[in-house]
């Protein structure tokens, strides 16, 4: 499982940095991503796409792909291949969308001179950023309509206190009926999450069941790793089988009558 919160276009605030420093210190070529995971399997497509920047001193030109645990490209690079200039803005973004399965990948992108690397040309530099992509943990409320009409109100997921703004939805609850709401939630790191449901419109609260902080749940997050558990069962049993084997195999003495009875 993977596992939270991916929400990662926009700003580049504590990301994956790869450059190239020069002798004099300054920075030949930088390649910056928006964040080092992302999600698969969205309806909505800001969670599985991630921004990397490229910036450079100088005029280079680029090739960029991600490569899988066998070093096959993946997922699709809006341009794999392109132009950094040297005026303003000396920087290129490109966006990635991650392929549909989780897994560990890594972000190459090769700096050439000129543009002939189609050709085999060698290239300055070579930048590698991993990205981690994840499947989304599926929160899920059910509210219940008290009224004896249709209700639609927008409502959004409140994660360990924070709203998540990509989860605000249109939900529509049926007359005296009951209407479940999920939530594709991207987790970074795996651990138990407090999750509930939540809508601004007080009218609505006091109409709809289910609403609030009083309602919070908890997802709870387990190492599903059970290596050592079945290697200290295999051991339990191997040590069993030996102890069954010498007592089976242990010849029974016939002592024949006590003498008294001879």
């Amino acid at each position: 499982m993977g596992a939270a919160v991916l929400i990662m276009m926009g700003v580049f605030l504590c990301c994956p940095l790869a450059a190239d420093v020069a002798a004099d210190g300054s920075n030949v070529v930088n390649v910056e991503a928006s964040t080092d995971f992302c999600g698969v399997n969205s309806t909505s497509s800001s969670t599985h796409k991630v921004t990397y920047r490229l910036s450079g001193d100088d005029k280079y030109y680029f090739s960029a792909s991600l490569l899988d645990s066998s070093d096959i490209s993946s997922g699709k690079v809006d341009y794999p291949t392109g132009q950094l200039y040297s005026g303003s803005p000396n920087y290129r973004n490109l966006t990635l969308t991650a392929p549909s399965t989780s897994g560990d990948y890594t972000f190459v992108v090769k700096f050439y001179a000129t543009n002939d690397h189609d050709m085999k040309e060698e290239p300055i530099a070579e930048k590698t950023i991993p990205l981690k992509v994840v499947d989304p943990i599926v929160l899920t409320y059910t509210l219940k309509n008290n009224s004896d009409n249709a209700l639609t109100f927008s409502a959004y997921f409140v994660i360990d206190g924070e709203k998540a703004d990509d989860s605000t939805q249109d939900v529509t609850v049926p007359a005296n009926g009951t209407k479940d709401v999920t939530y594709n939630y991207y987790a970074k790191e795996v651990k138990d999450t407090k999750y509930y449901l939540a809508t601004d419109s007080s009218i609505i609260k006091d109409k709809i069941s289910g609403l609030g902080s009083e309602n919070e749940k908890t997802f709870y997050a387990h190492d599903a790793d059970y290596t050592a558990i079945t290697t200290i069962c295999i051991v339990v049993l191997v040590i069993l089988a030996i102890i069954l084997f010498f007592i089976m195999r242990k010849p029974v003495v016939n002592k024949g009558k006590p003498k008294g009875r001879r």
